[in-house]
């Protein structure tokens, strides 16, 4: 089976299973509201689903996961320049050394890769960043089902 139609159905199955839980619990006139923002989240998973299962098909499964992972500072960087956190110094010693990695993975022979390489690289960064989407939909989303519900009525 081709591994964006088994991204498909891990979602289908999983998605069916919390909407049979969420709903087992609560009026339809209140989930009605949150549908949008269940759709969003749902829309970044299967595009990172999608993007990490297409990755692995040009760049193996090793890169895929570790370009994957990159989300990690796409969220910090978000945090920093649109929420205004502060970021330990950790961090800016962290990044040179995670780039200095993915080279020494990648190659520094950039020009010289072949094309499938360069495309799986890059659905690699761009299952990173569906990820990030997708985790700062996810709180957003988590956000408004917590003014729906009290915490005994919560599903999971």
């Amino acid at each position: 089976m081709p591994p964006t139609v088994i991204g498909f159905y891990r979602m289908l199955i999983g998605g069916l299973l919390l909407a049979f839980l969420f709903l087992r619990r609560r009026k339809l006139k209140d989930v009605y509201r949150v549908i949008p923002q269940a759709m969003l989240c749902s829309l970044f998973c299967s595009l990172d689903l999608t993007f990490y299962h297409q990755g692995i098909r040009y760049v193996g499964p090793g890169l895929s996961t570790l370009l994957g992972n990159l989300q990690v500072f796409f969220l910090t960087i978000y945090g920093l320049v649109l929420l205004k956190e502060r970021v330990k110094w950790t961090f800016f010693g962290a990044v040179p050394l995670a780039v200095a990695g993915l080279f020494m993975i990648v190659g520094f022979d950039w020009p010289g890769q072949a094309f499938a390489h360069k495309l799986g690289f890059f659905l690699g960064l761009a299952s990173a960043l569906s990820y990030s989407a997708y985790l700062l939909s996810l709180r957003r989303f988590y956000c408004a089902v917590r003014t729906l519900l009290p915490s005994k009525s919560w599903p999971w």
